[in-house]
């Protein structure tokens, strides 16, 4: 009787241990069954946070509007323009005679005393350039890649600025051939258009019709796009390696301008070079061609410079244009923003 009792509990107990481990079995699969769901759960909700955050975000942050983006820009980049003209000035006569053997030697003192010649059309243009530029690259990123630039690569910033110049170089294209003619009219003996662009503008149109103003388009607009696409691709590379050094913004500019500059000046002493040659067919009366020549002849005014000088002729004038350029460049990274926070101030 007693092993009876003894086999029937130990039954008793198997049958309890094998019940007790279906029930922890059966809890731990419903436990990882409940701990799954609540891990698609948040992933869901963390998801729906994020969506629900970046669009708050993108509605407290809307796009600047015109009215709070160009005024202080159209002050800047006249400040700039005009702060920079005679660099300008320099830089264009070194290039322009860039094909010749024995270069012109233009110094300070001519600068200074021929500063007047294209200031106004170099200013105009200048200043509608930057604008157009400047006031173009986000919007040209947003278009593109749908975010502002901050957010973007230098490769997505390269593309938007090169984008960014199509608009510019086709408005200020004629102030820019205008102003070269002033500029090379100057530095005549006898010169003949007394620093009037009507003037210039008149003499190339009546030599070589309308499509005379846009001589050398296509060289202008690889060196606009080039130094553009540069500029602004390097520019946040060298404000991070300037970090939070005194003037680290102007020194970001200015280093972003230089590099730029030295990437398109064979675009720019090809179109210099061909330009003056154009300009001085069409003015003197001579044999001149009767529409704006494209590329090819930039291409053939870049190996008339390389079979005379070398390929070093291709950076004539580079110190003069990255002066030039490189203060243009860190005088818009630092007047841009100083304008707009003074016209915000203004306005509020």
């Amino acid at each position: 009787q007693h092993s009876a009792e003894l086999r029937e509990s130990d039954s008793y107990l198997q049958k309890n241990s094998r019940t007790s481990r279906t029930r922890l079995r059966a809890n731990a699969a419903s436990g990882a069954a409940t701990a799954a769901t609540m891990r698609r759960r948040h992933f869901v909700f963390a998801c729906l946070a994020h969506a629900s955050a970046a669009k708050t975000s993108s509605k407290a942050k809307p796009p600047p509007r015109a009215i709070d983006v160009l005024p202080p820009l159209l002050v800047a980049s006249a400040i700039t323009a005009t702060a920079t003209y005679p660099l300008d000035f320099l830089r264009a006569a070194r290039m322009s005679s860039a094909a010749s053997a024995d270069a012109a030697k233009l110094g300070l003192r001519a600068a200074v005393a021929k500063f007047s010649q294209g200031l106004a059309p170099e200013v105009a243009k200048g200043t509608l350039s930057r604008v157009l530029k400047f006031g173009g690259f986000p919007v040209a990123h947003r278009l593109l890649y749908d975010r502002a630039p901050a957010a973007g690569s230098a490769a997505s910033r390269a593309a938007a600025g090169a984008l960014a110049t199509f608009p510019e170089m086709a408005l200020c294209t004629p102030l820019e051939t205008g102003k070269l003619a002033l500029q090379l009219d100057a530095l005549k003996a006898a010169p003949a258009f007394d620093n009037q662009l009507q003037k210039a503008a008149a003499a190339l149109t009546a030599a070589a019709g309308p499509a005379a103003l846009y001589a050398g388009y296509c060289a202008l607009q690889c060196r606009q796009a080039v130094w553009t696409a540069v500029y602004f691709a390097s520019r946040p590379a060298f404000a991070e390696a300037f970090g939070a050094l005194p003037g680290a913004t102007f020194c970001a500019g200015l280093g972003a301008g230089v590099l730029g500059a030295v990437a398109n000046c064979p675009f720019d002493v090809c179109r210099s070079v061909a330009q003056k040659e154009l300009i001085g067919a069409w003015v003197s009366g001579g044999e001149a061609v009767t529409r704006a020549p494209g590329l090819a002849h930039a291409l053939a005014a870049g190996r008339s410079v390389v079979s005379a000088r070398g390929a070093r002729g291709l950076w004539a004038g580079v110190g003069f244009k990255s002066l030039h350029l490189g203060c243009g460049g860190a005088l818009m990274a630092v007047l841009q923003p100083a304008c707009e926070r003074a016209w915000a101030k203004a306005r509020a």
